[in-house]
Parts: C-alpha cells; sequence; structure tokens
C-alpha cells in the first residue's frame, strides 16, 4: 500500500529531485503487541495515547480500536494507562 502511495505521490507532485515527498511507515509490519512493548523500551508516555474511534475524552473499550489495544497491552502483560468507560 505505502508503495503505490509513494509511486503516486512521485507521479502527481512537481517535488523536483532535490525534495522527495515520501510516506515511512516504520512500523506498519509490527502488531501492536510488538509496538507498545517497544514504546515501553523507550519509557514513551503511554497514558498520553489515545487510539479511541469514539471517544476523545474517555475510551469507550468496545470499538475496535480500544478492543485490539486492551488486548495488545494485556498480551504484554501490562495494564492500560488510559481511563476507559465503565463495562456494563
Amino acid at each position: 500500500f505505502f508503495g503505490l502511495v509513494n509511486e503516486a505521490i512521485a507521479l502527481g507532485s512537481r517535488a523536483s529531485k532535490m525534495m522527495k515527498i515520501e510516506i515511512i511507515a516504520p512500523l506498519h509490519e509490527y502488531e501492536k503487541s510488538m509496538i507498545i512493548s517497544e514504546a515501553i523500551r523507550l519509557k514513551v508516555p503511554l497514558e498520553l495515547t489515545w487510539s479511541c474511534h469514539r471517544r476523545d475524552d474517555i475510551a469507550c473499550g468496545k470499538c475496535t480500536a480500544c478492543v485490539s489495544r486492551l488486548q495488545s497491552f494485556r498480551a504484554v502483560g501490562m495494564e492500560d494507562p488510559i481511563e476507559y468507560l465503565p463495562m456494563m
């Protein structure tokens, strides 16, 4: 996908050889649990990260992004540091 997007950018832009526009996504092949493990190693403040697609105040815990995030934190043996809506 990213290769095709980069080709489209190159074909559709007036970028010169001096200024190449390119999308670089170094983590796109990683599973979320691998990204979380790397973030822990790098001491990334995970309490400042966000995944929820439904809300921007308290994570819903039910959308696909929240479910994936929660599963990934469990996979590395860590509790997600952000707040979620209470499960009912």
